[in-house]
């Protein structure tokens, strides 16, 4: 890495996290430029914002690559991707990728930040953009405390169970739904009176801080993974914040 560290970012929506991320960029808060804001969908409100703010955008439209006939996509591009690996994820999806996987290695990032992009990403594209498991390069946010409430819902699933405590969570991605080793988490109480747009408002505050100060760490050198063997024997990665004399 430079000084100054090569960020780049996915949305699907208005981007209030990328919106954050760009902030505590220019506040210095974060050693890093932003490099691109890229997005599936060519109708996201954060797209607009990022152009005001002088980024460059693209967007790769995964709804209408999906109206292309499949045979005409030549996925051999794709590393070890089987004919059975493309029915499974379905071949415009994996288009999709390979297109976007294009534009982030046309524009080079050392990290990469999904600020609610909603795209399940394939082993195919994790491998492309973080190939090394130990170094991982793609941060994601998700609104629960992870492990609880994976997938697109964290705030409605933590309010429709009645939880008492709700959160948000940043992990580095790995293949899985919300799986890869988590980095930082925030909690805070749920009030019963709280009703789910409550519960979002509270944890889009929290979530804005919290992803900030990861990115920080990440440009700072400060978080490693670590292997960790559980009580039933399997080994799982984890992340470690160092302090300035492991550095």
């Amino acid at each position: 890495m430079t000084d100054r560290g090569r960020l780049g970012i996915l949305i699907s929506g208005t981007g209030s996290n990328m919106q954050a991320l760009v902030q505590a960029c220019e506040r210095g808060e974060i050693p890093a430029d932003v490099r691109f804001v890229g997005s599936d969908n060519p109708a996201a409100p954060g797209l607009s914002w990022a152009q005001q703010h002088g980024l460059d955008t693209f967007v790769v439209d995964y709804k209408a690559l999906a109206r292309r006939d499949w045979r005409e996509i030549d996925l051999s591009r794709i590393p070890s991707c089987s004919l059975g690996d493309a029915l499974h994820y379905k071949p415009h999806r994996l288009f999709a990728e390979l297109l976007l996987g294009d534009e982030i290695e046309q524009r080079g990032c050392d990290l990469l930040c999904l600020a609610g992009f909603m795209r399940l990403l394939t082993p195919f594209f994790v491998r492309r953009i973080s190939p090394n498991q130990d170094q991982p390069c793609i941060m994601n946010i998700h609104p629960s405390l992870l492990p609880a409430f994976p997938g697109i819902d964290g705030y409605g699933d933590t309010y429709r169970y009645g939880c008492r405590v709700a959160g948000c969570t940043i992990h580095f991605v790995d293949s899985g739904l919300d799986s890869g080793p988590i980095i930082g988490q925030r909690s805070f109480d749920v009030d019963p009176v709280d009703g789910l747009e409550e519960i979002k408002r509270k944890g889009l505050l929290l979530e804005h801080q919290l992803y900030s100060e990861c990115v920080r760490l990440f440009f700072a050198r400060r978080l490693a993974i670590r292997l960790l063997t559980q009580l039933d024997g399997m080994v799982r990665r984890t992340v470690q914040v160092l302090v300035d004399s492991e550095i």
